[in-house]
């Protein structure tokens, strides 16, 4: 998801680019939220550089995920054309929102 974020932000502006990344940011964060939930704290990686990088608590990778869906998904359409299906929408969005806060008390120590 990285490479493909880094790809796009080399593209000239437009509305495929903004929801493009949108829907790469987007299982960039789902990714995120099965690496907190089965892990805890992991490494927060936004970039294609090849480093050892720190573990950083749940509750950071908590506000990064939300920090994200918050982010992108008034760039998501409400749906797609028949042809497009399995692709992420503001609904998918909304579902990790709900699902993480829903499940806030366990990855951040209290009630969101």
């Amino acid at each position: 998801a990285n490479l493909m974020i880094g790809v796009m932000d080399a593209q000239p502006e437009s509305q495929l680019k903004t929801q493009t990344l949108a829907e790469l940011r987007l299982l960039r964060s789902w990714y995120y939220y099965l690496l907190m939930d089965f892990f805890g704290g992991v490494p927060l990686v936004t970039n294609t550089e090849v480093a050892q990088r720190p573990k950083v608590g749940r509750d950071s990778i908590f506000r990064f995920i939300e920090r994200e869906l918050l982010d992108i998904r008034d760039d998501l359409p409400d749906s797609w054309p028949a042809g497009q299906y399995g692709r992420v929408t503001k609904g998918a969005a909304n579902a990790m929102l709900a699902s993480l806060y829903i499940n806030a008390q366990v990855y951040t120590g209290t009630v969101t």
